[in-house]
């Protein structure tokens, strides 16, 4: 998969914690949550998804009553189920699907409960405003991937990282992006850093790493990573009884820093792995899939 795959002009691909569509550009996230998107344009919100893993058997009408739950008691007397639109229905038809809809005084919604029967996740998806975009956000709509590797396209960042990382927390600030990680034996961390103009105008790319992680292992190795500049500061597991404690250690044993410059995009990305063994492979291919769209 890459950044810009099967995505029609003026549209982007959205990719958050196992879901993925494409959807017009005005459409920006407004709120991003571990499982949870709200996009809108600029009159106000279009779409909201919500997902998550289903246990035991999964009902439709259980969902709805969870999702009436959720909205204002005015609002939520309104919400009913409704016939699924034929070209939604076309759409959707690998999910076990059925419609709702609600009203208020100045707003509502249609929307769709998505069940996917092989993955076993729910997905709630509600559109605040009619049109043709909504059947081709539905047909784009995954849930989950066969590849091995989950995609994260957000913004202007595009990253692909191995399924056995779960995402543990994530920050959209300005000037600073962040999303970490976590898997039985590492954790990872993907960053990035903007106006890069003004970020390395004293110090450089070093000087920069040095300031945003002060406890930087070893010394720094300048090179190149897809053809930009870069800098990498590695620690490496302990030998003998200090080598077995760190082991003991998810943080500790092995540590990995890579920090390159995006001249053109004036960002710089990061990406830092530690675990209890230097996995120095996994480390590159997650590096070479991290990039500015």
């Amino acid at each position: 998969m890459t950044a810009v795959e099967d995505v029609p002009k003026n549209w982007s691909r959205i990719s958050w914690n196992r879901v993925s569509f494409i959807c017009p550009q005005s459409w920006q996230p407004l709120e991003v949550g571990q499982r949870y998107l709200v996009l809108e344009d600029k009159d106000g919100p279009v779409m909201e998804v919500k997902w998550g893993p289903v246990k035991g058997r999964f009902s439709h009408k259980t969902q709805l009553k969870k999702l009436a739950s959720m909205h204002q008691r005015k609002l939520a007397k309104t919400l009913e189920p409704c016939e699924l639109p034929p070209k939604w229905a076309k759409s959707v038809k690998r999910f076990d699907a059925s419609a709702f809809s609600w009203h208020g005084d100045d707003t509502g919604a249609k929307g769709l409960l998505l069940y996917c029967p092989d993955c076993r996740n729910a997905s709630i998806l509600q559109f605040f405003k009619e049109g043709a975009a909504p059947s081709r956000v539905l047909e784009s709509f995954r849930d989950h991937s066969e590849s091995g590797f989950a995609a994260w396209s957000l913004f202007d960042i595009y990253a692909e990282t191995p399924d056995q990382f779960q995402l543990t927390s994530h920050s959209f600030l300005p000037g600073k992006f962040s999303l970490s990680f976590s898997s039985d034996s590492a954790k990872l961390h993907l960053y990035r850093y903007s106006p890069a103009s003004v970020l390395l105008a004293n110090g450089g790319l070093e000087g920069f790493s040095r300031s945003v992680f002060p406890n930087l292992p070893g010394e720094p190795k300048f090179s190149r990573h897809m053809g930009r500049e870069a800098v990498e500061f590695e620690k490496l597991p302990g030998e003998g009884v200090k080598g077995v404690l760190d082991k003991l250690k998810i943080k500790g044993a092995w540590a990995r820093y890579r920090l390159w410059h995006l001249e053109k995009e004036n960002r710089i990305l990061a990406v830092v792995m530690e675990g209890r063994k230097a996995e120095s492979d996994l480390f590159d291919q997650i590096s070479a899939h991290y990039e500015i769209t």
